[in-house]
């Protein structure tokens, strides 16, 4: 079942994007913030697939080495984050304000977030890691969180930026967060 969720991980994500853009009624303010919030989303992910490489990407849980350097050294799941950023702010985007708020970020949250995708996701990531890589995991794993980087960073760093698998992976988010743009500014007006 999480190999299934895993492999389509990007399709569970869509009924909650969905329900937050036919919800959604956008005010200037709130596309302003929501916008800020989107773009350290996506800033976020830039520079975990800049490190992670075109494993991001993959239909199955794979990882040639460990990586620990970028936001790896800071946080396990700079990805998920990322997404996580991004969902938040297309939800503060979609309220119109502080009144609606409540409503879209409950949907989102328990519908995109920890619940269906990454609390399933993510222990199979670990499980895998963890028999990947062995002590070296371990040691990681009890140094850096899962999600909220407020420890100091992982000094074993592994790993450098490239923009190559960014440039190509990426740009199915950057279309996606296009069109879900157009159609929360369409509204607006």
């Amino acid at each position: 079942m999480r190999e299934f969720i895993f492999k389509y991980r990007g399709y569970f994500l869509l009924p909650s994007a969905l329900i937050i853009l036919f919800l959604g009624r956008p005010a200037l303010e709130s596309c302003l913030t929501g916008s800020l919030i989107i773009f350290a989303g996506e800033a976020l992910r830039i520079w975990g697939v800049g490190y992670a490489g075109k494993t991001t990407r993959s239909h199955k849980v794979e990882a040639p080495y460990l990586v620990t350097n970028g936001p790896y050294a800071y946080v396990k799941n700079p990805l998920y984050l990322g997404n996580f950023l991004i969902g938040t702010g297309f939800s503060l985007m979609a309220s119109g304000g502080v009144s609606n708020l409540l409503k879209i970020f409950i949907i989102f949250f328990f519908l995109f977030s920890a619940m269906l995708v990454y609390g399933t996701i993510v222990p199979l990531e670990e499980r895998f890691l963890s028999e990947k890589f062995g002590t070296e995991y371990i040691k990681y794993n009890k140094e850096v969180p899962r999600f909220l980087p407020f420890r100091k960073s992982y000094s074993d760093r592994k790993g450098s930026f490239s923009w190559e698998p960014v440039i190509k992976g990426e740009i199915n988010t950057f279309i996606y967060l296009g069109l879900a743009y157009v159609v929360l500014v369409f509204k607006m007006f």
